[in-house]
């Protein structure tokens, strides 16, 4: 893999992960650190796709916090209502 590929893909996954609530402090804090200057150089981006990059990730990140807030508290765990399980076989 190369130079190119690689801070392509770093730069993506840094982009998909502020979808991530876990991870959203940690991108973000990517984007305005000397490491996504870095990264940035190695592709080649001038300061006007740099800007355009991180104003993007801006935007990511505000869109998933509203997402967040929007979703119900239980969203994605099992519903454990004990009514909603099977009885168990009576023996007789």
């Amino acid at each position: 893999m190369s130079l190119r590929a690689l801070s392509e893909a770093i730069i993506l996954q840094q982009l998909e992960d502020l979808y991530d609530e876990r991870h959203t402090a940690e991108s973000l804090e990517f984007f305005s650190s000397e490491g996504f200057s870095q990264t940035a150089a190695l592709l080649g981006l001038d300061a006007r796709e740099r800007m355009r990059i991180m104003a993007l990730a801006t935007r990511i990140s505000r869109h998933a916090q509203k997402q967040h807030k929007r979703r119900p508290r239980y969203a994605g765990r099992a519903f454990t209502s004990p009514h909603a399980l099977p009885a168990s076989p009576s023996r007789t």
